[in-house]
Formats: structure tokens, C-alpha cells, sequence
């Protein structure tokens, strides 16, 4: 894979340092959704969601991601050129939309497939690996530049609200 990938991230990470997968904090909900993505995981992807690697073909989207994830941490934003071993391309909004739908055993099925095998013109992707080695630090953008990134991320939401509506849209998890 050529695509140059970035994570996000507040730690200081080590460059040139594999990281391998590990479990990290996660809540019952996301507990249960990766729990429902596993289920229907390829068997070429040999590690779960919740021990995996994720990064980005945009540092934008990366640091979009970081700042939506802690706004007012505090902490400060690292942007990371990595490299992964044979990472996994997947469309990143699926996995907020599912949570919408882990009553409804039907629908999340639909989302998870396209999840694990992309059939609809995604727009913002995450790659996930079980490992992931950090390379350079990427300079952080200036919030007001991450405009174009939240088109893109807005255009995956209204696609997915097309295929799968959600009955009282609200934000209930941000994997």
C-alpha cells in the first residue's frame, strides 16, 4: 500500500518503535459494537476493533478526529505519518451510524457488511492494523483548515442516513 497513512494521537510516541495491538479503555457500548463487527469480521483480518491500530489517509481528518474526540483536553495534538502492516480500508462514519442500531439486528448486519466491504462512495476511511509504526510528526492543522474535512465527513453522514435512517438522530457514540 502507497497511500500515506496518519494517526492521531496525544501521547508522545516512539518513531521507528512497532506498536503492536493491545486493548485499550472502552465502554460497554463500544465493547458490544465491536463485539457485533467481530461477528462478521473476514477471516483475512485476524484481529478484533478493539485491539487494532487506526489511522487515516488525511492528517486533516486525523486532526479533526483528535480535536472532536477531547476538544477541551488540554492535552496537545500529535499528528503521526505511520506505517501499518497490511492495513484494512473501512469507511469510518459506519461505526458511529451502527451504534443507531444494535436493537435492530437487521439493519446493523446491512451496515456492518458494508462496514468490512465498501459497496457505497465512502469518503472518509480508517485503516485499522494490528500494528503500527509512527514515522515523522506531521505539523497540526489550524483548526479553520479542517472546513473541506467535515464536508467530506458530513457527505458520509448523509449517505448513510439515506441507506439507513436513523428515527431520532442524535449522536450517542463517537468510536
Amino acid at each position: 500500500m502507497n497511500t500515506p497513512l496518519y494517526h492521531a494521537d496525544h501521547a508522545d510516541l516512539d518513531f521507528q518503535q512497532e506498536m503492536q495491538s493491545c486493548l485499550r479503555p472502552r465502554t460497554e457500548q463500544q465493547t458490544r459494537l465491536d463485539f457485533e463487527f467481530d461477528q462478521l469480521r473476514p477471516t483475512t483480518i485476524h484481529f478484533s476493533r478493539s485491539v487494532a491500530w487506526f489511522a487515516g489517509d488525511d492528517p486533516l481528518f486525523c486532526a479533526n478526529y483528535l480535536f472532536m474526540k477531547e476538544k477541551d483536553s488540554g492535552k496537545p495534538n500529535h499528528i503521526y505519518r505511520v506505517n501499518m502492516t497490511q492495513p484494512s480500508k473501512h469507511p469510518m462514519y459506519l461505526i458511529g451510524h451502527a451504534v443507531h442500531f444494535l436493537e435492530d439486528k437487521a439493519k446493523l448486519t446491512q451496515i456492518i457488511k458494508e462496514y468490512w466491504n465498501p459497496t457505497y462512495p465512502w469518503k472518509c476511511w480508517e485503516y485499522l492494523s494490528a500494528s503500527m509504526t509512527p514515522l515523522a510528526i506531521e505539523a497540526t492543522p489550524d483548526f479553520n483548515t479542517l472546513f473541506g474535512v467535515k464536508k467530506k465527513y458530513s457527505d458520509d453522514s448523509s449517505l448513510a442516513m439515506k441507506l439507513w435512517p436513523i428515527q431520532n438522530h442524535r449522536n450517542i457514540l463517537r468510536a
